[in-house]
């Protein structure tokens, strides 16, 4: 039984908040590849409304 409630107090929270760092991580790196999806499909709109010429 104390075997139990050390797990409770020390084991537990310990994978929770593991799992929020991890979360969190996942989060950010989501996030990373939208904003840059975004600077690329920003600049492909850009280059069709000039001249396709002058975008590298």
């Amino acid at each position: 039984m104390m075997l139990i409630r050390d797990f409770a107090l020390y084991g537990l929270p310990v994978l929770v908040a593991a799992g929020g760092w991890l979360y969190a991580l996942s989060l950010r790196k989501q996030h990373g590849r939208k904003v840059q999806r975004a600077s690329v499909q920003r600049t492909v709109t850009s280059c069709a409304r000039t001249d396709v010429r002058n975008c590298s």
